[in-house]
């Protein structure tokens, strides 16, 4: 079957849209449910900061999974680039997540070097996010993915 793709947005920032994407994703898990988070927020990224979700913290992401794709025209594993987990109590489900990257100078540098219009100018946009669905269908099978986008209207 194929997993529910859902993008929590909101125009305006600190409304608890994070939030609220953590406890649907608890809840979900607690019933059984696989669940895949991506942290899309590039700009301002905090899913890694929740105390249930550190174990992704400082670690690869989006922004470094967008960039090696960038750089090298083909899609990396996207394994190295999804982080489990691990939720306290007895649950049924699974949960992972892809956070925004490792935090820092290279981050930044990285964020503010990937052309999204030139992306989708050079025919790679499309094919590029479908790729990176299906790969994230193939190696998780997830039941949900939740992507938390930042705040506002942006090009990204």
């Amino acid at each position: 079957m194929k997993p529910f793709w859902t993008t929590f947005y909101s125009y305006k920032g600190g409304v608890g849209r994070s939030l609220a994407l953590a406890n649907v994703a608890a809840l979900l898990v607690s019933e059984g449910r696989r669940v895949l988070l991506i942290d899309f927020d590039l700009e301002a990224p905090g899913l890694d900061s929740f105390s249930e979700f550190t174990s992704a913290a400082g670690k690869l992401g989006v922004v470094e999974y967008v960039s090696q794709f960038w750089r090298q025209k083909s899609a990396p594993d996207v394994r190295e680039f999804i982080h489990s987990c691990d939720l306290p109590g007895p649950l049924r489900g699974k949960l992972w997540l892809m956070p925004a990257g490792k935090k820092g100078k290279a981050y930044n540098h990285q964020l503010a070097h990937i052309p999204w219009s030139e992306m989708y100018e050079s025919g790679f946009g499309v094919p590029f996010f479908e790729n990176w669905k299906m790969a994230i269908e193939n190696h998780y099978k997830p039941d949900y993915v939740f992507v938390d986008s930042r705040t506002g209207l942006t090009d990204i």
